[in-house]
């Protein structure tokens, strides 16, 4: 199994109040969407909600989680393909609309591994882009 996996970041120019004051500084809010399906087996439907769920609670724990797109300044979607026994998954960053960030991964599901450690790690590394980038705070 083949799963390959395309997060965008874009930004939008609205933005609610974040609950940290040093998020606040940076005026950030973020929300991300249901990823997209491209191909695969039924099996593996469940990421797209799976993977939007793990950014967005990621964001709620920050305390930067939008309500929506329209009151986010950093909004996350994506793509994935399952095929084989692998999955790959690519991301783009960006804020108002300007990339900062490219991102691909891919997970073997012969690897020792499982599902979930994958996703929490893409997921803590896009994070942590953020954070390098001055999108976001350092925790």
């Amino acid at each position: 199994m083949v799963a390959l996996l395309s997060i965008t970041f874009l930004t939008v120019s609205a933005c609610s109040a974040p609950i940290r004051d040093t998020e606040a500084k940076l005026n950030t809010t973020a929300f991300a969407l249901p990823f997209e399906m491209k191909s695969g087996r039924e099996e593996y439907k469940w990421l797209s909600e799976g993977i939007s769920i793990t950014f967005n609670d990621r964001f709620r724990r920050r305390g930067i989680l939008a309500g929506s797109t329209e009151t986010a300044r950093i909004c996350v979607t994506g793509e994935y393909w399952v095929r084989d026994d692998r999955i790959i998954v690519t991301a783009v960053a960006g804020k108002r609309i300007r990339t900062f960030g490219t991102y691909q991964w891919e997970w073997n599901s012969n690897a020792d591994e499982t599902l979930m450690p994958f996703l929490f790690s893409l997921v803590s590394e896009v994070e942590k882009d953020m954070e390098n980038k001055g999108y976001i705070s350092r925790r």
